[in-house]
């Protein structure tokens, strides 16, 4: 399944659920939403650590990935752009933290004088 911009989607939510395009624009994001590697939390980086199945090894990006999916299901896109948000936001916190360490050990494995 390709990724989804979710900015875009949720900008521009998918019409009425009572439609037929609704309901099956609707079912393809709940899908999409429900799956790691389409979710809000997969899209934004592959170097984020995961567990199994996919899903992000950090429980506050893990609880907003599964109250995102809820949130799309329920066609709650208020709430899902506001998940969104924190999302983006816990990733980048988790990847700034993730470069630290490593330039840290970077530094650590340096011969003396080259640090």
């Amino acid at each position: 399944m390709e990724k989804i911009n979710w900015h875009q989607v949720l900008s521009n939510p998918p019409p009425d659920i009572f439609t037929s395009d609704g309901n099956k624009r609707q079912r393809e994001l709940g899908k999409a939403a429900g799956e790691w590697v389409t979710c809000a939390c997969g899209n934004l980086c592959d170097a984020i650590p995961r567990i199994n199945r996919g899903a992000p090894e950090d429980f506050y990006l893990q609880r907003y990935g599964i109250q995102f999916s809820y949130a799309i299901d329920n066609q709650d896109w208020p709430k899902a752009r506001v998940l969104l948000m924190q999302i983006e936001t816990r990733s980048q916190f988790l990847l700034h933290e993730q470069a630290q360490k490593e330039n840290q050990q970077a530094s650590q494995t340096l011969p003396a004088g080259e640090a």
